[in-house]
């Protein structure tokens, strides 16, 4: 034809450009909820926990419901004001061995949070990639996982869970990992 435009020709299936080569785009997902149980295996500070400026480290093993260990968590809490702090957390959740997903967390805590600390889920990648939600925590001594140690100190033994957190996802992407089957917490 006289108007033929060799640049607007559909590429062929082999091409690298067809469509094959792109990855489906992951499902929008809607109300996920989980528990995390938080055990403290690690704890620091630069200067005083009560001085203004200062921050806290703190590292938990995380384990599921049914006591399996399913990941790490990390946290990094400025001290904003007497007796207040801001803190981030990122926690890493694995599935036998292998990094499923990654969630991060912001809260502020203070006096006011005796018995219940709330949290927000800011973000997450892999199985809840993009994650939005809230979160919140109770402290709760409990036996698991079963042999651990109670003492404070942070370098005796396996340490019990001291943490439980009640995970809400508003919203997340799927992006349906094929090994996610029989994932304790997917």
């Amino acid at each position: 034809s006289p108007h033929h435009n060799p640049h607007h020709e559909p590429h062929p299936t082999n091409s690298p450009h067809s469509n094959n080569d792109h990855p489906t785009e992951p499902e929008k997902k809607f109300n996920k909820f989980f528990t995390l149980l938080l055990a403290t295996v690690d704890y620091s500070s630069t200067g005083s926990v009560d001085e203004i400026g200062s921050s806290v480290l703190l590292e938990n093993i995380l384990y599921s419901a049914s006591g399996k260990n399913i990941g790490r968590a990390l946290a990094t809490c400025v001290i904003l004001a007497d007796k207040v702090a801001k803190c981030n957390y990122s926690v890493v959740l694995v599935n036998n061995g292998m990094k499923m997903a990654e969630l991060q967390f912001q809260s502020k805590q203070g006096p006011q949070n005796t018995t219940q600390i709330p949290l927000s889920v800011t973000g997450g990648t892999g199985t809840f990639s993009g994650a939005r939600g809230s979160v919140y925590e109770v402290g709760q001594s409990l036996n698991i996982p079963v042999g651990c140690n109670t003492d404070p100190d942070t370098s005796v033994g396996i340490k019990c869970v001291d943490a439980v957190w009640y995970v809400s996802l508003y919203e997340y992407y799927d992006h349906n990992f094929p090994t996610a089957s029989g994932c304790t917490f997917c």
